[in-house]
């Protein structure tokens, strides 16, 4: 099974690039559009199989691999609507409307409704993934916001210790750079 690749994109399409790995092999894998735009992919890579095909789907990090994998599974929501939704919003962001319990976020995606954002909602809101976070994911999240490592951890100061989740963390040192900014 294939886990991770890096190389040079030779070919961009809406959705999908074809990675060409040093060895010479080329994978078609389906992304998000913010990374069809990269010389040089290195991608965490889920790979999705049923008795009639096989795709790769890619993502910039084990997170989101870890998100998009959890999101299939749920019942009416298939790799094209999981991958829609994770080209709309970041993880981090998915995490905070279910958190918040917005369907009206989720519901934004094709081919996703209400009744399948209610889904998502009710599947993933008990998942492991969404519970209170560590600092080196809170870090990762800034990090995949822009933050450079440094900005990151020196933002670990507008915390009040009152936050509980990872979304809460990520919302008040936002509010708090944006203030002191």
């Amino acid at each position: 099974m294939i886990a991770y690749l890096e190389g040079e994109v030779k070919i961009r399409g809406a959705n999908f690039i074809v990675l060409v790995t040093k060895s010479g092999l080329g994978y078609l894998v389906n992304v998000p559009p913010r990374l069809i735009s990269q010389k040089i992919a290195r991608l965490f890579i889920y790979h999705y199989q049923t008795e009639k095909s096989e795709s790769l789907y890619g993502f910039a990090t084990f997170k989101e691999r870890e998100l998009f994998g959890k999101l299939i599974k749920i019942s009416g929501l298939g790799p094209k609507g999981a991958l829609a939704l994770l080209s709309l919003y970041r993880p981090e962001e998915v995490l905070a409307f279910i958190q918040e319990g917005n369907l009206a976020k989720l519901e934004v995606a094709p081919g996703i409704g209400k009744k399948t954002a209610r889904k998502v909602l009710a599947e993933l809101s008990a998942s492991e993934m969404f519970k209170q976070s560590g600092e080196e994911d809170l870090l990762e999240a800034l990090e995949s916001l822009g933050f450079s490592r440094q900005e990151a951890q020196k933002s670990l100061q507008y915390l009040s210790g009152k936050e509980k989740t990872l979304a809460e963390k990520v919302r008040r040192i936002l509010k708090e750079k944006g203030k002191n900014a």
